[in-house]
């Protein structure tokens, strides 16, 4: 899963926590429940985490 924004708009943080805040409250399984691709969960969100180019 990715989420895009523009270089600089200072929301990469904010994104992450609440990526994270939905993944702690269940929200994040049940959509991905919702539409049967659960198995394709994450456990955490990261910000460019290693592996991906930084851009």
């Amino acid at each position: 899963m990715a989420i895009a924004t523009r270089k600089g708009s200072g929301l990469v943080d904010a994104l992450t926590v609440a990526t994270n805040g939905l993944i702690a409250d269940g929200s994040y399984t049940r959509s991905l429940m919702r539409w049967g691709i659960q198995s394709e969960a994450l456990g955490r969100s990261e910000s460019n985490p290693p592996g991906l180019p930084k851009f």
